[in-house]
C-alpha cells in the first residue's frame, strides 16, 4: 500500500519502453504456471518451456515474494528461475513485505537458515539462501518503504509520499 509494486511496475515500463522485454509476475502465479507443466494429461508445454517466461526477458519483476507455500519445491522453483537470471546477468526486481535478514543471522556451513521456513520471517527464509545470495551480491540493493498504507487511510490526500520514507541501503551478503 505504500507504492512498491506501483514502482516496480514503473521501472519496467521504462525498460519496455526503451525496447527491452520484461515481465510482470507475482510468485505464487511463476509457480502455478512452472507446476502446471508438470500435468501430463493436457499440458501444452514443458517445464523449461514454462520456466523461460521467466529466465529469459531482460527485466522481471517478481512481486509478493514470501506469499506463497513457503515450499521447499517453490524455493528450488525460484531458485531455478534466480539462477538461470543470474547466471546470464539478466535484473530481476524482487518486491516483498518481508524485512531483509537480521545480519547475525544463524546459519549452517551450507549457509540455510537453522529454522524452518514454513513462515519466513524475513526476505532470505521466502527466496531461499541461495537465491536472496545471488540477488544481493556485490551489494544489490534493497530499498525499505517506510510510510502509511494508502489502502488504510481514508484521506489519501494526507498521506506522506512513500517516497519521502524511502531509504536505500546497499546491501552486502
Amino acid at each position: 500500500g505504500n507504492g512498491k509494486t506501483h514502482l516496480g511496475v514503473a521501472i519496467l515500463r521504462e525498460v519496455i519502453t526503451a525496447g527491452y522485454k520484461g515481465r510482470y509476475v507475482r510468485a505464487y502465479d511463476l509457480f502455478k504456471a512452472i507446476k502446471e507443466s508438470w500435468n501430463s494429461i493436457g499440458a501444452k508445454r514443458g517445464e523449461s518451456e514454462a520456466a523461460a517466461d521467466f529466465t529469459k526477458p531482460d527485466l522481471l519483476v517478481l512481486d509478493e515474494v514470501g506469499v506463497q507455500f513457503n515450499t521447499d519445491t517453490e524455493r528450488t522453483l525460484l531458485f531455478q528461475v534466480i539462477d538461470t537470471r543470474y547466471n546470464d546477468s539478466l535484473p530481476t526486481v524482487v518486491i516483498s513485505n518481508l524485512p531483509k535478514p537480521a545480519a547475525d543471522k544463524q546459519r549452517d556451513l551450507a549457509g540455510n537458515d537453522w529454522e524452518p521456513r514454513r513462515n519466513p520471517k524475513d526476505l532470505e527464509d521466502a527466496m531461499g539462501f541461495r537465491s536472496y545470495d545471488r540477488l544481493t551480491e556485490n551489494g544489490g540493493q534493497i530499498l525499505v518503504f517506510k510510510g502509511e498504507s494508502f489502502r488504510r487511510n481514508p484521506n489519501p490526500d494526507q498521506i506522506t509520499a512513500p517516497a519521502a520514507g524511502l531509504q536505500e541501503t546497499s546491501w552486502q551478503a
